[in-house]
């Protein structure tokens, strides 16, 4: 998976169960990620101190 925000690209990888997908992108914990059912991928990251919503 590749995505950007705020002009920084980022890269992993990862798998799917069902909607939820997580990604290792090379820190400590994963950014996992709940589809939506509009699309959108609604996100946390840093253990979940940080929240984030891709859209597509």
């Amino acid at each position: 998976m590749q995505w950007q925000i705020a002009g920084q690209s980022y890269s992993g990888s990862g798998s799917r169960n069902g909607d939820v997908i997580w990604v290792n992108w090379g820190q400590t914990h994963p950014v996992v990620y709940v589809r939506m059912p509009s699309g959108e991928l609604h996100g946390t990251w840093g253990n979940g101190r940080a929240l984030e919503r891709l859209i597509p």
